[in-house]
């Protein structure tokens, strides 16, 4: 459409209606710090700048002039339930916000696809950045001497700070919304023209709201605009960019050209208890197991496969391959640690040392899917657009929330779903256990402990120690041979004050104990440097070899497990947890029973047998109740005691049937813990016979009366005082009875 020629309206001033709305706008945002403070939302746009807008971008020439208070508005700021917040004179808190512009010159398609047209009768108004004409038809011009004005209307400055003025003769422009008259000072009205965007007309969202975007016009002290050198207005969120003559630039689909100003961080979005940096990372139930990420048979470790993994790359046509996957592995030279990185929101990634491979779900988030190190995926995200420290983060199924769970531990819970956390997936937390998620339900399994070096917790001094069996403090580990060749294997024998029970305990630079017999300074090691079920514990010069380092730790009932530094999971058992002289020390895998507790002593434990009486022995044990047991396997000989510990008195002396040579009587320290009135069993033989007031003190040991018939009361085998029985120990019913009646459960029982 060709503009016509005519006059136009003028305010008083002289200028366009719509630079000086542009600055009446800034007086409404100077308590914008208030709003921001406030926590609330920008609402719909209320009270536009502008209203109308030109209907025809004729050239890109008129387009570029289209003016930034154009675009425009304040708007009114809503609480979190959609009622307009005030301020303390009740008066309703704004926010500056600028409109997202169409492109100039597109036509105007409706709802069903078709071209618009404007109303018949509509008026005429000029095309933004028009040449104002005078009623005669001429030009019109600035007198000179008017104040020259940036994009929001505010008078601009020149570099020395003065304002500047318009020249003699320089044309005057019309704004957006001044109507078109004719040469007979008529109003123009159109006539069924199609529709066009004129640049700087509103954009409108799917649900035909208009869309905006923040500004933040920056303020001084006293409430005045700030701006900068240029004398342009400092605009915090974005700031737009202008031409020479301070008009807005246009990028080349018509949006007004801006550009970032002081970026404002994402928002976290969760804690960040750990400081960024190297961490070595462990179980909280194993501080000599950390994670690692070596490369494993993939069918052993349940690979999940996600659309990022290939599973051919894993699987050969045998159904066999290796995959890096995160496990526990054992301190040393070649444990790696993990750099731990934050993003702006707070999400941690875990980055394996000596790579750019970061801890990755192995597939879909659910219980029992892996965890293994992947190449770090870029993404970009919205909220990091305009940050450029970091300006990505890495993939969601890479993203990771530390919970702090107290006490120094920590929890790895998935972004996905913080509700999986990582796993170890063995009981005891031990080496080559395998890390995978499961729900979060606070088990030790799933803390961790973040660490910036190796070590092992000491729990004795360096120095000479005797080591008794957990089952009896006086039954000694030792090395039979008085010569103490190479070679020679571990035992166990009673104490006997003499040579070959004594070990020298020193520690390498991570906590392994080395363990050296205190006469011929060799040291204990597995023999064959393969730790294993029955594997033999022999003595050997040191070479510093992990077949001779061992770690001392809790046992979780009592004493210290002595473990492999070959595998953690395998440690020094007593042979058929028997403790007897000559019983052979050797390898097993961790079960947590007593064969696999041990004791340390400075001092040496005197044999139960070398004191003259049982009295004078009770009197080194305590016990929970008042009531203490002792059994004598040599003499079958049962004692009960009344009082407590050094004080001691006997108040029974019985005889007894204790466990036949392949069937020997445990030996060590107990407790009663059940009771039953009677069971049933066999000799061997097809003949089942009844046992009466049995009081268990060790699993399926039991203080029970003589044998009787199958469910009667005849008696089978009342014979006493001699080593007969599978293990249990044989006691008159009528002094059976007494015990089942009179000792509480918890009373210390000793067996030797």
């Amino acid at each position: 459409m060709t503009e016509p020629k005519g006059r136009k309206e003028k305010n008083k001033t002289g200028k366009s209606k719509g630079l000086q709305a542009g600055s009446a706008v800034l007086l409404i945002v100077l308590g914008l710090a208030a709003v921001l403070l406030s926590g609330c939302t920008i609402s719909d746009a209320v009270n536009p700048l502008a209203a109308y807008f030109g209907r025809d971008a004729s050239s890109e020439e008129e387009t570029a002039h289209v003016s930034i208070e154009d675009m425009l508005t304040t708007s009114w700021v809503k609480d979190a339930e959609g009622r307009a917040a005030v301020n303390a004179n009740g008066e309703p808190l704004t926010v500056m916000a600028i409109y997202e512009t169409a492109t100039g010159g597109e036509p105007r398609i409706n709802s069903d696809g078709e071209l618009e047209t404007y109303p018949l009768g509509e008026v005429v108004t000029y095309a933004p950045g028009s040449v104002s004409v005078l009623p005669d038809g001429t030009a019109e011009t600035y007198a000179g001497g008017e104040q020259v004005t940036n994009v929001l209307g505010l008078p601009m400055k020149d570099d020395n700070g003065d304002i500047m003025t318009r020249a003699a003769g320089e044309y005057v422009t019309h704004g957006a919304d001044d109507i078109v008259y004719d040469e007979n000072g008529e109003k123009v009205h159109y006539s069924g023209e199609q529709m066009t965007y004129a640049a700087g007309e509103n954009k409108y969202d799917t649900n035909g709201e208009r869309e905006t975007r923040p500004i933040i016009v920056h303020h001084e002290s006293n409430g005045e605009v700030m701006t900068d050198a240029s004398g342009e207005i400092r605009i915090g969120d974005i700031e737009i960019m202008t031409d020479a003559s301070g008009a807005p630039k246009l990028e080349a689909d018509g949006e007004v050209a801006t550009k970032q100003l002081d970026p404002i961080a994402p928002e976290k979005k969760v804690d960040t208890p750990l400081e960024e940096g190297q961490y070595y990372i462990n179980n909280i139930t194993s501080n000599y197991v950390f994670f690692a990420a070596p490369e494993v048979q993939a069918e052993d470790i349940n690979l999940v496969a996600d659309e990022d993994i290939n599973p051919i790359t894993y699987w050969g046509e045998n159904g066999s391959g290796t995959v890096k996957n995160l496990q526990l592995e054992i301190i040393g030279e070649t444990l790696p640690y993990f750099e731990v990185n934050y993003d702006l929101e707070g999400y941690a990634y875990f980055t394996l040392q000596g790579t750019n491979e970061v801890l990755t779900l192995a597939g879909d988030l659910r219980n029992g899917v892996n965890v293994m190190p992947k190449e770090e995926v870029v993404t970009d995200y919205e909220q990091y657009k305009y940050w450029e420290d970091p300006v990505y983060t890495v993939a969601d199924n890479q993203k990771w929330i530390i919970k702090d769970e107290g006490n120094g531990n920590y929890s790895i819970r998935s972004y996905l779903d913080e509700n999986y956390a990582m796993t170890v997936d063995d009981a005891f937390g031990t080496q080559y256990a395998n890390i995978m998620m499961w729900t979060y339900d606070g088990r030790d399994l799933q803390k961790f402990h973040f660490g910036q070096e190796q070590s092992i917790e000491k729990y004795f001094e360096p120095g000479t120690y005797y080591i008794s069996s957990g089952l009896s403090n006086w039954m000694m580990m030792s090395i039979g041979d008085d010569n103490f060749w190479e070679g020679d294997a571990l035992y166990l024998y009673r104490s006997d004050q003499g040579n070959g029970q004594a070990w020298n305990i020193t520690y390498d630079k991570y906590g392994f104990a080395i363990i050296k017999h205190a006469d011929s300074d060799l040291a204990l090691s597995v023999e064959g440097s393969y730790a294993a079920n029955d594997q033999a514990i022999i003595q050997m010069p040191y070479d510093g070899g992990n077949w001779q380092k061992w770690i001392i730790a809790p046992h979780k009932h009592g004493g210290y497990y002595i473990r492999s530094a070959l595998n953690v999971s395998v440690v020094m058992d007593l042979s058929d947890g028997q403790a007897r002289n000559n019983r052979s020390i050797k390898m097993h895998w961790n079960n947590d029973t007593f064969a696999e507790s041990w004791n340390f002593h400075k001092e040496e434990i005197p044999d139960a047998y070398a004191y003259e009486s049982m009295d004078e022995y009770a009197q080194n044990f305590s016990s929970e109740t008042e009531y203490l047991i002792l059994i004598n396997q040599w003499w079958n000989k049962v004692a009960v005691y009344k009082g407590k510990q050094g004080a001691w008195e006997n108040i029974f002396y019985w005889d007894c049937v204790t466990g036949k040579p392949e069937t020997p009587t445990v030996t060590g320290e107990f407790s009663i813990y059940a009771k039953s009135p009677s069971f049933d069993g066999n000799m061997d033989t097809p003949v089942w016979y009844t046992c009466y007031y049995a009081s268990m003190w060790y699993p399926e040991y039991f203080f029970h009366s003589i044998i009787y018939y199958q469910g009667t009361w005849d008696i089978m085998d009342a014979s006493m005082g001699y080593n007969a029985s599978h293990g249990c120990v044989r006691l008159y019913t009528d002094n059976a009875q007494w015990i089942y009646d009179n000792v509480p459960l918890n009373t210390k029982v000793v067996s030797y």
